[in-house]
C-alpha cells in the first residue's frame, strides 16, 4: 500500500513514533524502475521511489541500521530498527 501514500514521509514518521524503543520495521514495496513503471505506475499511478530515496526517508524519520535492497526487478524490501 505504501505506492498509493501521498506523504510517504509522514507515514514513516509516524511508524517510527509508534514502534517500540529497539522495535524493528519490514515493508515490502515496488522500487522505482522502468520496467515498474512500464507495468504498473502508468495504469495505477504507483508512487516509488529509489533505494537510495527510501534510505534517506527512513533515516530522516529516525530508523537506525536502515536497509533497503530491490529483488526481482520489482520488490524493494524495507528494514529498520528504532
Amino acid at each position: 500500500m505504501f505506492f498509493f501514500v501521498k506523504n510517504p514521509q509522514q507515514v514513516l514518521n509516524e511508524i517510527f513514533r509508534v514502534l517500540a524503543p529497539g522495535g524493528r520495521f519490514a515493508m515490502v514495496t515496488m522500487n522505482k524502475s522502468l520496467l515498474t513503471k512500464l507495468t504498473f505506475g502508468w495504469l495505477y499511478g504507483l508512487r516509488t521511489y529509489s533505494n537510495r530515496k527510501m534510505i534517506s526517508m527512513m533515516k530522516k524519520a529516525g530508523f537506525k541500521k536502515v536497509r533497503v535492497k530491490s529483488k526481482f526487478r520489482l520488490m524493494q524490501i524495507c528494514y529498520g530498527e528504532r
